[in-house]
């Protein structure tokens, strides 16, 4: 048994992920208190009053981590951290907050969120938390097991992208010339279909078969134009602009396309 207790304790303190024990025992009581009290929407009374929030999370009593949580937040030792849990748990934190305590009320035994800390040294972490009431435990809440996987590298990568595409669109949108986003993958089908009949001299092929060029060119797709494509055909928007292609595509547009 002593051995077994010893392996359960080296996993615990070796896992690769930050693992937290902890006990909501005063929690419990406290949501027991509002049910007597006709609380039945914990959402809205925690909303309600933001104080009750900070006081939730006041009331969980942290009974010890792992190494790879000291090393994440940057703690000398548990208490280093249990003396400065003020600046690891704060601001965006307290919102998410909101729904891992709105699952528990809820009579779930395992709860999750997406959500911000810091380490002691300031350093915002994004991160993804899961938690569970520890089996044999839920009568009391007195051992709940949170796991803390550092998601910061791929929340950065994410508004770093979304920034990207942002500006993207914003060069697109304010371009000095006209810009088209079109979908020629019908064109492609088509061209594909007539090059496995062995048509070789593509040029000589649209020379003859006229209707084949007028095809492609209904089969093209127009996706988005910018504002400076709108200015240029006078069209008050995307849509009177599509609605008018075949009289802004006419005449010249075939042997264009041969090219």
């Amino acid at each position: 048994m002593t051995a077994h207790v010893n392996d359960d304790a080296e996993m615990f303190d070796l896992a690769p992920v930050s693992l937290w024990l902890e006990d909501y025992t005063a929690l419990r009581q406290l949501f027991d208190t509002w049910r007597a009290a006709g609380v039945s929407d914990l959402r809205a009374h925690l909303l309600a009053d933001p104080t009750r929030v900070k006081a939730c999370s006041e009331l969980i009593r942290v009974i010890k981590v792992n190494r790879k949580t000291l090393s994440l937040f940057g703690a000398k030792d548990l208490q280093h951290l249990l003396d400065n849990l003020g600046l690891v748990f704060r601001d965006d934190m307290l919102k998410a907050h909101v729904d891992e305590l709105v699952q528990l009320w809820e009579g779930e035994r395992h709860f999750s969120s997406r959500t911000v800390n810091y380490t002691i040294g300031g350093k915002r972490l994004d991160i993804q938390l899961h938690g569970s009431i520890v089996p044999g435990h839920e009568s009391t809440w007195d051992r709940v097991l949170i796991a803390i996987e550092d998601v910061t590298d791929l929340e950065t990568a994410q508004r770093s992208l979304i920034d990207s595409e942002n500006y993207a669109r914003g060069l697109f949108a304010f371009s000095p010339v006209s810009l088209w986003v079109e979908d020629f993958s019908s064109v492609k089908r088509l061209i594909d279909e007539v090059r496995a009949r062995g048509i070789e001299d593509f040029r000589v092929f649209t020379d003859v078969h006229e209707e084949f060029v007028a095809r492609c060119m209904s089969e093209i797709r127009v996706i988005d134009v910018n504002q400076r494509t709108l200015d240029l055909f006078g069209a008050p928007d995307k849509d009177a602009l599509l609605r008018n292609l075949p009289d802004i595509f006419r005449d010249e547009m075939e042997p264009h396309f041969r090219e």
